[in-house]
């Protein structure tokens, strides 16, 4: 019951052709269109099929209906492969299949997809409740999405990974939750694969790719070295910290939350210690909310195929859409990496006196083609940026916007680091600073090696390293200086910044390793073991998840058979009403209108009404075909609530279960 919901081979054999369409049209495009290295071709045609995949496939979604805009995106991944290496040919092979001699990436991107997707079956943490009818409803045809709690509104949020969720969803009959399972673990796995690549690059020797590996792979905070703090110093400390979300869920102060397990839905029996968790800085292995490790991965690709300053016209396309996906998946980090590109081309002309001349005036030129398209490409491709726009506009025009997580921007005084669990650390408090370098760990010692790499990278002609490095320290400081409407969601440009300032610190410190004296070596040495502790403690945690799968924490085998029998089967403006709206969604594919945000206290008073006292005329005429009553329900229900659910208008669809069951009811009659 976890993986599909029928097994079709025509059906996998047609997902397995149209991925191929996308493999091999990567490995063209990268072959044919950038000078990379033999070992780094494969994986990165690899990658950036997937991605030009997930973003070709949401704009066709514009005008296609689905399958035909997958199948569209596909095609024309391999058909541009297909042109660019015609055009190259009498230079260079079509594919040169020496680059096989590399299969140990594949393989271990292989087995590395496998491992995290058994964890994440194990898992159901990351906001399910979000993610998966998210993608049940884009799997129906609802791309770019509505909110899928509310049909009458727009959902401003960044959906690019759920975009291949929602393919394997419609085109291989697998179930929201096993295919949002794999997309995380494929994104994570491209991630350490490609961090190696790009570490094996940029390192000196291949021990220190291996151990850049290793850090990009489990370095993270390091809030557990409070632990070791004097009892009378972590006292003094503890009645500044106000804990927050699930830290205030763990316990009621901070001392004792460190002494504790954390306090979260949807782990499995062994609980994480709340001492090696962190809220603002996590190990990519860990990364399964919003789009995953999607962003990291896509940065690394970029890393990898764009530091050379040639640039050529296909190179510049292939530039621009993985721009896009950025702009998609992580709006944040598109929107520093894109200022930063332009403050970068805009220091360059400052040099030259606004008269470039040669190969350089060429590639400002290309670069400032990508990041222009780049742009328009997010305002109209759908997600946060296309959304927020939407509703500057209206305001501006003085019109409503129909909807829904938009937030707004303001300044944050005193200046602080909003943490996820430890609440808002100032820094301007010594007591809550403590706590905060604790929380952060040693990658901020990294920030003068990624000014300085950064700063020569600029003047060496890589334009694109200097770019992100201006916006690994954007994304870092934002967040001091700024606060959002949620601001549990700021975190991830403090996260953001410190794992970019951990792959442009390699080189720097390969150097420092080499040239500096025995002091450095342990320095860093030590450094390095600090900062990989909390996630080799979360990953040991995370195996023993394994052996016990589950579907999410609001799903169970019930809901996963009715999904089966009926995902998708409803007229479009069919609604189904549940205590559990986004239970429903995920079920179905059909949305109701009981929320307008994601939390439940946006919900809708006529829901709330509705869920209370189920009359099925109400129900009926407020819209709802379906009821999808579940035995812990029914128990909550009045004696004449119950029988107005017996009335001969009520059609019982299907009921399943024992002791826990669930029955849909159709009450189109009632009205």
């Amino acid at each position: 019951m976890y993986w599909m919901r029928s097994i079709s081979i025509l059906s996998l054999a047609l997902y397995g052709l149209m991925s191929l369409e996308w493999i091999i049209g990567g490995w063209l495009l990268v072959t044919h269109a950038f000078p990379l290295r033999q070992r780094e071709r494969i994986i990165a045609g690899l990658a950036t099929g997937w991605v030009l995949f997930e973003v070709l496939a949401n704009l066709f979604a514009h005008v296609l209906p689905l399958p035909l805009c997958f199948w569209a995106a596909a095609t024309l991944i391999l058909l541009g492969g297909i042109l660019l290496a015609w055009r190259t040919a009498p230079l260079r092979r079509w594919l040169d299949w020496t680059d096989l001699r590399h299969w140990p990436q594949i393989v271990w991107l292989a087995v590395l997809t496998y491992l995290f997707e058994m964890i994440q079956r194990g898992l159901s943490i990351g906001d399910d409740y979000l993610h998966l009818p998210l993608i049940s409803r884009m799997a129906t045809g609802d791309i770019p999405p509505h909110f899928y709690l509310n049909v009458d509104l727009n959902f401003a949020y960044h959906y690019g990974l759920q975009v291949w969720a929602a393919s394997l969803v419609r085109m291989a009959n697998f179930f929201p939750w096993s295919a949002w399972d794999i997309g995380k673990a494929v994104a994570i796995a491209f991630t350490l694969v490609l961090g190696w690549l790009w570490a094996r690059r940029m390192a000196a020797g291949e021990v220190g790719s291996y151990l850049s590996s290793v850090l990009f792979t489990f370095g993270g905070g390091a809030r557990w070295l409070l632990l070791l703090l004097p009892i009378g110093l972590l006292a003094s400390i503890n009645g500044s910290i106000h804990l927050i979300n699930t830290g205030a869920d763990t316990a009621n102060n901070m001392v004792t939350a460190l002494a504790s397990p954390w306090v979260l839905e949807g782990i499995g029996k062994v609980n994480y210690p709340f001492a090696f968790v962190n809220g603002l800085f996590e190990p990519v292995i860990i990364l399964v909310g919003s789009t995953g490790a999607m962003p990291f991965m896509t940065a690394l690709l970029m890393l990898i195929l764009l530091t050379r300053r040639k640039l050529s016209i296909i190179g510049s396309l292939i530039a621009t859409l993985l721009f896009a996906s950025l702009a998609l998946n992580a709006e944040h980090l598109f929107v520093f990496l894109w200022l930063g590109m332009a403050v970068v081309l805009a220091a360059l002309l400052g040099i030259k006196r606004f008269r470039p001349t040669g190969e350089m005036r060429r590639t400002a030129v290309i670069w400032l083609g990508i990041l222009v398209v780049s742009a328009v490409l997010s305002v109209v491709q759908g997600g946060f940026i296309t959304e927020t726009v939407r509703t500057l506009l209206g305001s501006a025009q003085g019109q409503a916007v129909d909807q829904t997580n938009v937030n707004g921007f303001s300044i944050r005084w005193p200046l602080a680091f909003y943490t996820a669990h430890l609440g808002i650390l100032s820094i301007f408090d010594w007591r809550q600073l403590i706590v905060l370098l604790a929380e952060l760990g040693p990658a901020l010692l990294l920030i003068p090696l990624v000014v300085f790499f950064s700063w020569r990278s600029f003047k060496r002609g890589a334009w694109f390293i200097a770019g992100m490095g201006f916006a690994g320290l954007a994304n870092f400081f934002f967040g001091m200086f700024f606060k959002y409407g949620v601001d549990r969601s700021i975190t991830r440009l403090g996260q953001t910044g410190l794992w970019i300032f951990m792959i442009l610190s390699i080189p720097v410190l390969s150097l420092l390793i080499k040239r500096r004296g025995r002091r450095m070596r342990y320095a860093i040495a030590i450094a390095y073991a600090i900062t990989l502790v909390g996630g080799l403690v979360t990953f040991a945690i995370q195996l023993t998840v394994i052996p016990t799968p589950q579907l999410s924490y609001f799903i169970n085998s019930v809901d996963a058979r009715f999904s089966q029998l009926y995902w998708n089967t409803m007229a479009p403006g069919d609604m189904v009403l549940d205590r559990i709206p986004e239970r429903s969604v995920t079920i179905f594919g059909r949305s109701p209108r009981a929320y307008t945000w994601i939390y439940i206290s946006s919900a809708l008073p006529e829901w709330s009404a509705l869920i209370n006292n189920p009359d099925p005329v109400k129900v009926a005429r407020a819209g709802y075909r379906y009821i999808y009553m579940d035995n812990v329900w029914w128990d909550k229900l009045s004696t004449q609530g119950k029988k107005f659910l017996q009335q001969p208008c009520v059609h019982l669809v299907k009921e399943l279960g024992d002791n826990t069951w669930s029955r849909l009811l159709d009450v189109e009659a009632c009205k």
